[in-house]
């Protein structure tokens, strides 16, 4: 399931770029390209209990791009409020500004966060990587419904919490769905 949240431009992205950087007083070198329609997608994964549960994630999309875009997932840091969850946050910098530079971008929420109930099992390798994989199989069934053509490329990056969880999604991937998904 998904929903479209909100379009941000290119100048709306660049000034909250801007803004976060004065508040945060990080030194990124960052300048959106292009606009981004956000979305949330709301999908299914297993739990450590290896029971089926709702997960959710955010979706960046670049707008005015004709070419086949790559795919990259986002693994945010330790939150401890679902309020805190990039698709609960919509204005997600990292999402937006991936995005804004050209790759559709999906950031799980990860178990226990956004619309997922129970707990978050904080640094349980298997969930954590399986919620990201189902998200990116979600992310690309929303591409195929939007006639958005993806270039095969795959790209993980996180931080915090979500370092682990990247190097832990690479392992899955690497492991059991070498014929799905190739990193790049």
């Amino acid at each position: 399931k998904y929903e479209q949240l909100q379009s941000v431009s290119r100048a709306q992205l660049n000034n909250l770029i801007s803004l976060y950087k004065f508040q945060t007083g990080t030194v990124i070198d960052l300048q959106a390209i292009n606009d981004v329609v956000l979305y949330k997608i709301t999908y299914e994964t297993v739990d450590p209990a290896g029971e089926i549960t709702r997960a959710s994630a955010l979706i960046g999309l670049p707008e005015g791009v004709d070419d086949a875009l790559p795919l990259l997932a986002y693994q945010h840091e330790t939150i401890v409020e679902r309020s805190d969850a990039p698709s609960a946050k919509i204005l997600d910098i990292p999402t937006l500004g991936l995005a804004g530079n050209g790759y559709v971008t999906v950031s799980s929420d990860f178990i226990g966060f956004g619309d997922s109930s129970g707990l978050h099992p904080y640094v349980h390798a298997r969930s954590i990587a399986t919620a990201v994989i189902d998200a990116l199989r979600a992310t690309r069934e929303l591409m195929k419904l939007q006639s958005v053509t993806l270039n095969e490329q795959l790209f993980l990056i996180g931080y915090s919490e979500g370092g682990y969880a990247t190097m832990a999604v690479q392992r899955e991937l690497e492991r059991n769905h070498t014929t799905e998904f190739s990193i790049t």
